[in-house]
């Protein structure tokens, strides 16, 4: 497994580790519970591999810019490794209220298969080329997402861990 996404799965493993259930899922006032957290994660790596797997099959991305608004913001991600807080999740990656059991059962699966499509998206378009666009900073290639997704996880796992 790449590093970047290894490491969000030991995260997620230290993170989870020892939750019930019924502390998972226990509300939190507005802020996501612990379940609602680790089901957004889950359905990021989901909707990730699953593009990836699109653009497999489709071929190489179209070539397309940037705004400067995402030149900046995969910048601070991707490059400076700082998630910001207080911003909205995209609609597809909103907590839907699955089963925490279900989710953390589903979580080191859908990592695997992130890192296996991505692995596998390196082989033929490269590491550096655009494949897919995130829906808010646009297009990344696959060191990109590999590293989006770590930032991603560690941002989360920060927040997790003042909530246990």
């Amino acid at each position: 497994m790449h590093p970047d996404l290894a490491r969000c799965l030991r995260g997620l493993r230290e993170g989870l580790a020892g939750i019930s259930p019924a502390e998972a899922e226990r509300p939190r006032g507005t802020k996501w519970s612990i379940a609602q957290i680790a089901e957004h994660l889950d359905l990021a790596y989901t909707r990730s591999a699953a593009g990836v797997a699109r653009r497999l099959q489709k071929g190489a991305a179209p070539r397309r810019g940037r705004t400067v608004r995402q030149m900046l913001a995969r910048f601070v991600v991707v490059q400076l490794g700082y998630f910001p807080s207080g911003r909205k999740a995209p609609d597809a990656v909103l907590p839907q209220g699955r089963p925490f059991s279900k989710v953390v059962a589903g979580l080191e699966p859908h990592l695997i298969e992130l890192d296996e499509r991505l692995q596998e998206a390196e082989r033929v378009f490269g590491a550096a080329a655009p494949i897919l666009d995130h829906p808010i900073i646009g297009p990344f290639s696959v060191a990109d997402w590999r590293r989006f997704h770590w930032v991603h996880t560690r941002h989360h796992l920060k927040q997790l861990a003042t909530r246990n």
